[in-house]
């Protein structure tokens, strides 16, 4: 079943709604080749699990924030470029990670049409963090969460992290056989 306001809505006419994205997604940088918010999401994760410094450091401004939330506890906060360092570091313990992110949704900043600088999304992702054990036998750490981004061009144009938050909702672990 289509839900109103989500595209597949049939009882409105046809055209630019209120809060529909596709009438700004020309002049925010989401047309074909081009590296718009919706980019950044599957980029950072691929930049991740590839364990590219570089290629995370890009998708940042570099006073950007990186901050990961556990239950009550103190947030981790990553600062700048500098501080994603850290990320992959952390990652350094495991054969392997995959990252998976869907449901994104970018509110863009009162663009009316017009070129915008800054948009928020919300997105959630299941990422897999493989440790090997003996032989092919080996433990898959499974996080579920929900990223929180802050997205705004920086002094080029170019679409970057401002701020990403990841909340971890639950986790899991499972026994898994590799290849």
């Amino acid at each position: 079943m289509l839900r109103a306001g989500l595209g597949g809505d049939r009882r409105r006419a046809a055209g630019r709604r209120g809060n529909d994205q596709i009438g700004v997604l020309a002049a925010a940088g989401e047309g074909p080749g081009a590296t718009g918010p919706s980019f950044l999401v599957p980029a950072y994760a691929a930049a991740v699990d590839r364990r590219d410094l570089e290629a995370l450091r890009t998708l940042f401004l570099p006073e950007a924030t990186l901050t990961v939330r556990r239950g009550g506890g103190e947030p981790e906060v990553h600062r700048g470029h500098a501080g994603l360092a850290a990320v992959i570091e952390m990652l350094g313990g495991f054969e392997a990670t995959l990252h998976e992110v869907s449901g994104l949704v970018v509110e863009w900043d009162d663009g009316a049409g017009v070129e915008v600088d800054e948009a928020r999304g919300e997105s959630v992702c299941v990422a897999h963090h493989i440790t090997r054990g003996e032989g092919r036998e080996g433990s898959d750490l499974i996080l579920h969460g929900r990223y929180s981004d802050h997205f705004a061009r920086d002094a080029s144009g170019a679409w970057r992290f401002a701020a990403r938050e990841l909340r971890v909702l639950w986790t899991e672990k499972r026994p898994v056989r590799l290849s």
